[in-house]
């Protein structure tokens, strides 16, 4: 009862108004950016986890499980074998230096948010650096995306990666 009438009193006058405002601006402003640092966790988690996994033994179904519909709509037989052939040629992965990027929102709907990464790989043949895009698919991540350019050389193994093998 008291609470009510607390409530109507701070309603009831601009400078309660004025304050409720506020109030509700900063619980807001509070909650999104928790939930936008989760997602961006999320996002580079799921990100870190499948490029390890793939890098570490590309397999086009593999890579398939964690695209998106549309990119696996889009990518057509001979665009797989070419990325199998690029990741035979590379050999076997000598580290990974981890994801770099985060989320943003899409540039057709505020309210849908994607994410970003870029990754580099120093592998026995080469380098490889690869643009990442994710979306949302049914509350998952998806591969969106995905852009690489590799460097064919011999490289040695660096220390401090998240991985060497």
């Amino acid at each position: 009862m008291y609470l009510l009438t607390l409530l109507h009193s701070f309603l009831t006058t601009l400078k309660g108004f004025i304050i409720l405002l506020l109030l509700f601006i900063g619980i807001g402003i509070g909650f999104g950016t928790t939930s936008l640092q989760q997602l961006n966790q999320g996002s580079r988690q799921f990100v870190d986890t499948t490029m390890l996994s793939l890098l570490t033994h590309w397999d086009n179904s593999e890579f398939f499980t964690y695209a998106s519909d549309r990119l696996q709509q889009r990518l057509t037989g001979i665009q797989l074998q070419q990325m199998k052939g690029v990741f035979n040629q590379l050999g076997h992965l000598l580290n990974y230096q981890g994801a770099i990027g985060g989320i943003f929102h899409s540039p057709t709907t505020w309210w849908q948010v994607g994410a970003r990464y870029k990754i580099q790989a120093n592998f026995e043949g080469g380098k490889l650096i690869a643009l990442i895009t994710l979306i949302k698919q049914e509350g998952h991540w998806a591969i969106g995306q995905f852009d690489y350019r590799c460097n064919f050389y011999p490289i040695e193994k660096k220390v401090g990666s998240l991985m060497l093998i």
